[in-house]
């Protein structure tokens, strides 16, 4: 048989890997870790990030510590869909801590928030990374009465083109606390003045807000944990905000998980499917005693109704911290979370995750994403559901000092290539 015969008759299959292709499975972790940025004199932590629609990127930014002087500053870094960082990192604030990041796909840019002394502030940056504009202040706390406005979290209204900005306004005399928000246009410029999301209470306490845009009913979702007066534990709430006429608070409040044990740090995520309708998930951290800490996950319908609750992560060690992702085009979500199997010296803290349906229910089992000794993660969709995570993570493990790194989850579908001779 010839050569030219045997390549007629014989076919050689190739596998082509492409991540984050549109399939309707749950996908997996794609490649290894990579790193975003790590300066060896600061300790890069706190990480959140948001796709750019137009660009398919996304961008990163974080908390930077300067170890040696403590202060405290906001940066970031383009990160592409397939795992490279993109030009250099920048630095949008030389003040600032716990940053969040919205993409406005009106206008290409993105909008990032974060607290500093008593405040919290905003700052513009184009699709390729620099500075729109100034700084503005969003809200601003009172050193006289001791007040402070901090935790701020952002999402972007494609409907309306406009963001909202959640955060929690703190009297530091009396120690209560209020959720507020403020709408914001794709210039940068207010809507209006800032509105309660809660009444101010010294008892119940309300903080750790997080938001989420539901394109579908052009409405929010916020969510925060407060204080159940007669019982001291912990619960979780929310409540919906419109955009129709303006940014504004629609019913009244209502509990998400409302138990005797301890349910916290909430994250939200949501999902346009009909018109007029669409469904958020809310995922958060559970701590029935003080030391084992669980991760769960409820469903809520665009009109509010708040479905069954899963348990995402039930072990004997901790599971700290949970961010979630929706994905528009398989209709699931997507939960991350900081798990602690050793905690003694030297501990291990790794990044796990599981895709959930659209109810909440979860789809696979939990999987170890990375991480040696991980503190934070978060997680966007990009397009197709390839999710990028960023996360802190030591770069030598045993060390203290952290940096930011990267992990994709999504779907690999491998294509035949048939060649044959001619």
């Amino acid at each position: 048989m010839t050569v030219k015969s045997r390549f007629t008759a014989l076919s050689l299959l190739l596998l082509i890997l492409l991540p984050g292709a549109l399939n309707v499975s749950a996908g997996s972790p794609i490649g290894g870790r990579f790193l975003i940025y790590d300066d060896t004199l600061v300790n890069e932590a706190l990480p959140a990030l948001a796709y750019n629609s137009q660009r398919h990127e996304f961008l990163v930014v974080w908390e930077a510590e300067t170890i040696a002087t403590s202060a405290h500053e906001v940066w970031g870094r383009r990160v592409s869909a397939y795992g490279a960082p993109l030009s250099a990192a920048f630095r949008i604030s030389a003040e600032g801590s716990a940053p969040d990041v919205a993409y406005n796909s009106a206008t290409n840019e993105f909008l990032v928030v974060w607290h500093h002394d008593r405040a919290v502030l905003g700052q513009r940056i184009t699709a390729l990374g620099a500075l729109q504009g100034a700084a503005f202040s969003i809200a601003t706390g009172f050193s006289i009465v001791l007040t402070s406005c901090n935790q701020p979290a952002v999402t972007y209204a494609s409907t309306a083109n406009r963001y909202l900005v959640v955060y929690r306004f703190q009297n530091l005399l009396n120690g209560g606390s209020a959720i507020k928000a403020r709408s914001y246009l794709a210039d940068g410029n207010p809507e209006g003045a800032s509105f309660d999301i809660t009444a101010y209470n010294e008892s119940t306490d309300p903080e750790q807000p997080d938001v989420a845009y539901n394109r579908s009913r052009d409405e929010a979702l916020v969510a925060w944990q407060e204080t159940y007066p007669s019982t001291g534990d912990l619960d979780i709430l929310a409540r919906r905000v419109a955009f129709t006429g303006g940014a504004a608070p629609l019913d009244a409040p209502f509990y998400i998980i409302s138990t005797t044990t301890d349910e916290l740090l909430p994250a939200v995520a949501a999902i346009p499917t009909a018109p007029d309708q669409g469904q958020y998930l809310i995922t958060y951290q559970v701590d029935p005693d003080t030391i084992n800490h669980d991760i769960a996950a409820r469903a809520v319908s665009g009109t509010g109704a708040v479905g069954a609750q899963y348990a995402l992560a039930n072990t004997g060690w901790s599971e700290l911290r949970p961010s979630v992702a929706g994905c528009e085009s398989n209709r699931q979500f997507f939960v991350t979370w900081v798990w602690i199997p050793v905690s003694t010296p030297t501990a291990m803290m790794q990044v796990h995750a599981r895709p959930l349906a659209l109810d909440g229910a979860p789809l696979l089992p939990t999987t170890t994403v990375t991480g040696g000794q991980v503190f934070d993660a978060a997680v966007a969709a990009g397009a197709a559901c390839n999710l990028l995570i960023a996360f802190d993570d030591n770069a030598t493990f045993g060390t203290f000092n952290r940096g930011i790194y990267g992990q994709h989850w999504g779907e690999r579908v491998y294509l035949p290539l048939v060649l044959r001779g001619s």
